[in-house]
């Protein structure tokens, strides 16, 4: 059995078993079309210059250093990083609390990432 990415209603309990291997990730065919919405939108803003956070700046204090094109692709494998150990975690056994999952899903629950580079990710 797989567990459904559709952008609404992932619980605690469906993170945790994939994150242990228990279960596969598959994305609902609405999160693709909403994913590829998304990404479009970026990919115009970028197309047309637009100063967007996190994309050609950096983040927090360094909002305000833009961000060549050439260091964007670092950045946003740094950001992957950073986001990631709490995963790592879990695969590793850490005892992270229901609270410290739901707080990180809700403050990352949308994404301009492209859809096949997320099913990539979780078709592992």
């Amino acid at each position: 059995m797989a567990v459904i990415i559709n952008g609404r209603d992932l619980t605690v309990e469906e993170v945790i078993r994939v994150c242990r291997g228990m279960e596969k990730v598959e994305i609902a065919e609405d999160a693709k079309k909403n994913i590829q919405k998304a990404r479009d939108y970026i990919e115009k803003k970028l197309e047309e210059g637009a100063v967007i956070y996190g994309l050609t700046t950096g983040f927090g204090k360094f909002a305000n250093v833009t961000i060549s094109e050439d260091e964007t692709a670092d950045l946003q494998r740094n950001l992957i990083i950073s986001h990631t150990w709490k995963s790592l975690l879990l695969a590793a056994g850490s005892t992270l609390t229901d609270t410290d999952l739901k707080a990180d899903y809700m403050e990352n629950r949308s994404t301009s990432i492209k859809a096949s580079a997320l099913q990539a990710r979780h078709s592992r």
